[in-house]
């Protein structure tokens, strides 16, 4: 039997809410990134997180921008109304933190008396820390942001609910695992797991060291022995494997533990068999039935919280500081070349998730197919290909790319959940398909804009350096080193070296 090959088993048909519940221990496009130890969470615990930062979001943009109004047509010094901002923007989101209106509907008081107490405290906040800023910009700020966030709260309720079914009718990926063993414990997994309507996950089978035949157990197929995992994880997303064998194969599991753990693949294990060498081991419990979860990535919970909420305001404020930045470029390349401004290509994300990334078009459009004739000219190891000078760039593209012009669009991947202003950068799948083991690690976290491979001088890297590097971000990651990275990438891109 060819284990890939086979179809996994689709879960009974269950309402949208229930579909939309999914394990914190794997990560999804509308979770927060990276993973957490605990195998279930409810639905409404995980939207108030995601529905919490993009209502302070929302509210901050129209705060900016009444507040932006009001610079325009006063006269305002550059260094007070940086500091005025700051309190405005640290107030705001005290208020909506302490009292979040807005959220699924809540109001627990009226929004216009949020807004003048809003009002009443900045007006105090300026009478005890005397700023030199005129006081007919903050009056004016006052009324224009009273007008904005009080309109945008009139918008009829058809409007919002119709905006609440689009957010909703985005899909939530599945959760596929895979269950190592064929006993009572494995099968008890799989009884979880099918039983539980409020979980997005499938079981793509089982694998086992023992010779059953056509074995299956409620239609999930025996699909190998555990030594085909590496070729299923490679060509096939796995979100997740259960070690469950019999007694007698637990020393045969340790070289399939290591390849797991090396593969990046996190591995919920019963009992525990294995001492990981860069994996954290975690307890895990589902259904009163206790083990061990060993996972590379990072599981704080408020540090991941935050990085989501770093992602999620940065992308936002990107997009709109450099729409100028995106008009500019995108007229250039309609009149460099014929085809369209944007490029979509397919990548390989979160445990081999692919999505598609977005870019502005630096090449021709017929670059994929002159590939093929260049590939005796690849200037770089592993099965990436670069070139100095690849004549499928366009004279635009060449200085789009100097300064990572290129990159830009990819602020709606971050926005969307796909991708993460910090991590490494996303593959195609025709190099996955190529990795090592150990290299396909990388796909453990989301990828992201730029890393350390970016801020150390890409192009006179070796492929095999770059995954160490991906892998040295892996392991030390921290919201520290996410701001270091991003202010490092700066200046490497305004002086158009290494990124």
């Amino acid at each position: 039997m060819n284990p890939l090959t086979t179809a996994p088993p689709q879960r009974p048909a269950s309402s949208g809410s229930e579909t939309r519940d999914s394990w914190r221990a794997f990560t999804g496009p509308r979770r927060p990134e990276f993973t957490a130890p605990d195998l279930h969470e409810t639905t409404t615990s995980r939207a108030v997180h995601v529905e919490l930062i993009n209502f302070l979001t929302s509210r901050t943009v129209r705060t900016m921008t009444a507040w932006g109004l009001a610079v325009l047509l006063t006269p305002v010094a550059l260094t007070p109304a940086l500091v005025v901002t700051a309190m405005i923007l640290t107030g705001r989101w005290l208020i909506d933190l302490v009292e979040p209106t807005g959220i699924h509907g809540a109001a627990v008081r009226p929004h216009w008396r949020r807004e003048l107490d809003f009002t009443v405290a900045l007006l105090a906040l300026f009478y005890v820390v005397p700023i030199p800023v005129a006081t007919p910009s903050v009056l004016l700020f006052l009324a224009t942001n009273l007008i904005l966030q009080e309109t945008w709260h009139r918008i009829p309720a058809r409007t919002h609910q119709q905006s609440r079914r689009m957010i909703d009718a985005v899909p939530v990926h599945t959760t596929h695992v895979v269950i190592v063993g064929t006993g009572d414990n494995a099968r008890a997994i799989a009884d979880s797991i099918l039983d539980e309507p409020t979980t997005a996950t499938s079981v793509i089978g089982f694998l086992d060291f023992q010779d059953r035949g056509l074995w299956r157990y409620r239609d999930i197929p025996l699909i190998g022995q555990p030594t085909d995992l590496e070729e299923i994880v490679r060509l096939g997303q796995v979100d997740a494997v259960f070690f469950a064998m019999d007694a007698a194969d637990f020393g045969r599991a340790r070289p399939v533990l290591a390849q797991a753990e090396a593969m990046g693949v996190p591995v919920i294990a019963l009992p525990e068999l294995y001492q990981p060498q860069v994996a954290r081991t975690l307890p895990a419990f589902m259904s009163g039935l206790a083990g061990f979860q060993y996972h590379t990535a990072s599981v704080n919970r408020i540090a991941l919280f935050l990085k989501l909420a770093l992602d999620k305001l940065g992308a936002a404020f990107g997009l709109i500081l450099l729409a100028p930045v995106f008009a500019a470029v995108a007229a250039a390349i309609k009149l460099d070349s014929r085809g369209p401004v944007f490029f979509r290509q397919v990548r390989v994300g979160l445990n081999g998730r692919p999505f598609r990334m977005l870019k502005f078009r630096s090449m021709y459009t017929d670059a994929e197919e002159r590939r093929k004739q260049l590939l005796d000219q690849n200037e770089h190891s592993g099965p990436v290909f670069k070139m100095a000078n690849d004549p499928r760039i366009t004279p635009i593209g060449r200085i789009i790319r100097k300064f990572s012009l290129d990159e830009l669009p990819q602020l709606v991947n971050i926005l969307s959940g796909q991708m993460s202003l910090v991590g490494p950068r996303p593959p195609l799948p025709r190099e996955v398909i190529e990795y090592e083991p150990w290299q396909r690690r990388k796909l453990s976290v989301k990828p992201g804009l730029t890393c350390l491979w970016q801020v150390n001088g890409r192009n006179t890297i070796d492929f095999e350096d770059w995954m160490r590097l991906d892998l040295e971000y892996i392991d030390n990651w921290s919201l520290l080193l996410d701001v270091k990275l991003i202010v490092r990438t700066i200046p490497a891109v305004i002086k158009g070296t290494g990124v």
